[in-house]
């Protein structure tokens, strides 16, 4: 009687547990396609949304030093040094708030000439023959990519910013199917 009671038992925390395992799964591949979707829809509105978002993160962090500053007055090696951050990253998170078009345009400058600069190691490495247990030709393909959003973010930012909100929606939207579909499989293997 006790062990027929132990498998009851047993198998109704395992159906508890295989209940909550599925449900997280499926949630996430529910809002990654949602995510995507969104991202693939309205990209203008994400980058805009994208730059209120930081300028009210600076903004509170600029407010965070100028309080600390006030706290430690009588600290004056930190006061110069604190007062100075606090008030320029009041200045920043104004001007992101304020001003979305110079605002993307210069994160648009500043993440095409990172892509530029590792567009430029890839083709190094490439070069060199350096490889990291991949094919010459993959390390070509990502470095042309990079390339060409390179000069998409530098010369055209709001444009480089849609085209990588349509690609990286396109990438949730897949992510999110593989996960919808591979929880699925998986539940239906442990059924």
């Amino acid at each position: 009687m006790t062990q027929k009671k132990e498998l009851e038992k047993m198998e109704k925390e395992w159906k508890k547990m295989k209940r909550r395992w599925i449900a997280l799964p499926i949630l996430s591949s529910i809002l990654l396609l949602i995510t995507g979707t969104l991202l693939c829809i309205f990209p203008k509105e994400v980058a805009s949304s994208l730059t209120i978002v930081i300028g009210i993160i600076v903004l509170l962090y600029g407010m965070e030093e100028i309080a600390y500053c006030l706290a430690n007055w009588e600290d004056e090696e930190l006061i110069g040094l604190e007062l100075t951050t606090g008030l320029l990253s009041i200045f920043i998170g104004i001007v992101f708030l304020v001003k979305h078009d110079v605002t993307l345009a210069f994160l648009g400058f500043s993440l095409g000439f990172i892509a530029l600069v590792l567009g430029c190691i890839k083709m190094n490495m490439m070069i060199r023959r350096i490889r990291y247990h991949r094919p010459w030709f993959i390390t070509l393909i990502e470095a042309l990519v990079q390339f060409v959003f390179a000069f998409l973010f530098i010369f055209q930012p709001m444009t480089g910013f849609t085209a990588s909100a349509i690609a990286f929606g396109f990438y949730l939207i897949i992510f999110g199917f593989d996960m919808l579909l591979s929880t699925i499989y998986i539940n239906e293997l442990l059924s």
